[in-house]
């Protein structure tokens, strides 16, 4: 295995095991990949449930279309805080609420997707598999149980995952000009996605 330093020398990986590597033209440690790491990305990314379900979901042209009506919503949610924030008298204009309500409303949605219509698309998609007998099938493949479950988990939410991706940045534009610090922000989309899975695997 070779490395390349920011120097342009080729550094040569002797030890595997090895962490970094020390470049003898500028003295710099370079440190060294974890192929493991990686191997263990690529298997779980080699998952026929997952692969088969992203192919489905991510189909176009009806994911342009969601993605389109997504980013449409989101813009209407923020504009239209902008507009009534600045519609009232000047004396009694307060763009900050009328913002936080706007990422309110915005997370509201967001959580309905991943928790309700996820929930559905994972159900659906399980149900589908029993009937033509894909389920029974990938159960006799060597697959274990639990890369089994992850490619439905994963797999089958999929679409709803990119939809809330792309109204996070409306999400975060209403904080930006709202009230609501950004530490608890994180903490709320960190338990939602934490009940997201929790609801989505039992």
């Amino acid at each position: 295995m070779e490395l390349l330093c920011a120097c342009g020398a080729s550094l040569a990986v002797a030890d595997e095991n090895a962490r970094a590597v020390h470049c003898h033209k500028c003295g710099a440690s370079v440190a060294v990949p974890d192929a493991e790491a990686a191997n263990r990305m690529l298997r779980f990314v080699d998952n026929p449930i997952f692969l088969r379900s992203a192919y489905a979901r991510l189909r176009p042209p009806n994911v342009w279309i969601w993605l389109g009506i997504v980013m449409i919503t989101g813009l209407l949610i923020v504009g239209g805080a902008f507009a009534l924030a600045y519609l009232v008298p000047a004396g009694s204009r307060d763009l900050p609420k009328y913002m936080t309500g706007a990422f309110w409303i915005l997370f509201g949605l967001q959580s309905i997707v991943l928790l309700v219509v996820g929930a559905n698309s994972i159900a659906t998609g399980i149900v589908t598999d029993r009937e033509t007998g894909v389920f029974e099938m990938m159960r006799l493949t060597p697959l274990p149980s639990w890369k089994l479950l992850a490619g439905y988990v994963m797999g089958m939410p999929l679409r709803e995952h990119l939809w809330v991706l792309v109204a996070a940045p409306f999400a975060g534009l209403a904080v930006l000009f709202g009230t609501l610090p950004v530490e608890r922000v994180a903490v709320l989309y960190v338990v939602l996605y934490a009940a997201a899975v929790v609801w989505h695997v039992f």
